[in-house]
C-alpha cells in the first residue's frame, strides 16, 4: 500500500530529520471467533509537531489520511497532549489469516519489518485454542521513498535528491523510532514487548521485539450439557440394574409365600401309599381276634 508508505514517510520526514522521538505501538487484539483488529498507535513528542506544523500548517492538513479510511482503515482524530501528539489506525479482520496481510501495509508488501506473524484459531466442540507468535525488526524498516514516485517528484523539484533523503531516513528510522508489541487473546490473556537500544556500528539501534502467546478457553456450556447428559446416562443404567435385580427375587418369593400358606392352614395327611404300607399289625391293633 504505496500511500499508507508515503503518509508514514510524510510523518517521518518531519519528525525524523528534527532529531524528535515518535513511539509506535502494534496492538493485535484477538476475539473468541477469530476475528478482531490490528491496532497502530502512533505518539509524537512537541518537538514533531513543531517540525511538523510549519509555515502554517496542522497535522491534518499535513496528513491526508482518506484513502486509508477508503482501504478499511479506521483513523482516529490527532489528539493533543503537554507532551506532543497521538494518533490511532485501526484494521478489523475476520479470521487469522487476515492478520499478515494487515501488518504488510504497514511497512509494505516487500518489507522484512514483520519477519514473523503467525496467528491461530483451532475451535473445538469443548474448548477453542488460541496463539499468536509476533516478532518486528526496526531495523528492516524501509520508508519506501524512491518507491512513491509523486513524493519523489516533490524533492526534486525542491533540488534534493530522494536517494539520499531514504538513506538517511532509513538510518534515522531504526533508532529514533520506538516500537513496542502487544497482544491480547480471549480470556484477558495479554503479551508485550519493547524494542531496546543496542550498539551496531557506533550508532544505537532497537532491537528485534517478539511477542508468542498461547491460551485455552473452555466451552463451559457445552461442558456442562455433555456432564449432565453422562449423569442422566448412568442414572438410567443403574434404574435399569435395580429393576433387572427385582424381577430376578420376585418369583422365588411367590414360590415360598404359597408353600407358607398350605402349610399353615392345611397340614399334611397320610398318603394313600405310606397307608398301604402300613404293618398288618396296627391295622387290628384296636381289634383283637377272636
Amino acid at each position: 500500500m504505496a500511500r499508507w508508505r508515503s503518509i508514514f514517510l510524510l510523518l517521518a520526514a518531519s519528525v525524523l530529520l528534527a532529531a524528535c522521538r515518535v513511539d509506535t505501538a502494534v496492538v493485535l487484539h484477538l476475539n473468541s471467533d477469530g476475528s478482531g483488529r490490528v491496532i497502530l498507535q502512533v505518539h509524537v513528542d512537541r518537538a514533531a509537531v513543531t517540525a511538523a506544523e510549519v509555515d502554517g500548517r496542522t497535522l491534518e492538513t499535513s496528513l491526508r489520511l482518506d484513502d486509508l479510511t477508503a482501504a478499511g482503515w479506521s483513523i482516529s482524530k490527532w489528539r493533543r497532549t503537554s507532551s506532543g501528539a497521538s494518533i490511532t489506525a485501526s484494521h478489523s479482520f475476520t479470521n487469522p489469516q487476515g492478520v499478515a496481510p494487515i501488518l504488510a501495509e504497514i511497512a509494505g508488501a516487500d518489507s522484512s519489518f514483520f519477519s514473523r506473524a503467525v496467528v491461530t484459531h483451532k475451535p473445538g466442540a469443548l474448548v477453542d485454542k488460541y496463539s499468536v507468535d509476533l516478532e518486528l525488526d526496526p531495523a528492516a524498516l524501509k520508508l519506501g521513498l524512491t518507491n512513491d514516485p509523486a513524493l519523489s517528484e516533490v524533492l526534486r523539484n525542491a533540488g534534493v535528491a530522494p536517494e539520499i533523503v531514504e538513506e538517511t531516513l532509513n538510518a534515522r528510522a531504526a533508532k529514533d523510532i520506538h516500537f513496542s508489541l502487544k497482544s491480547e487473546l480471549p480470556g484477558g490473556v495479554t503479551s508485550s514487548a519493547d524494542s531496546k537500544s543496542a550498539v551496531k556500528d557506533g550508532g544505537a539501534v532497537s532491537t528485534r521485539i517478539a511477542v508468542s502467546n498461547a491460551t485455552k478457553v473452555w466451552h463451559l456450556k457445552a461442558i456442562s450439557l455433555l456432564l449432565l447428559g453422562v449423569a442422566l446416562v448412568v442414572s438410567a443404567v443403574l434404574l435399569l440394574l435395580a429393576g433387572s435385580i427385582r424381577a430376578r427375587r420376585r418369583p422365588h418369593g411367590r414360590h415360598a409365600n404359597r408353600h407358607g400358606h398350605h402349610g399353615a392352614h392345611a397340614p399334611a395327611q397320610p398318603s394313600d401309599e405310606v397307608e398301604r404300607h402300613r404293618p398288618r399289625s396296627e391295622h387290628g391293633k384296636h381289634a383283637p381276634h377272636k
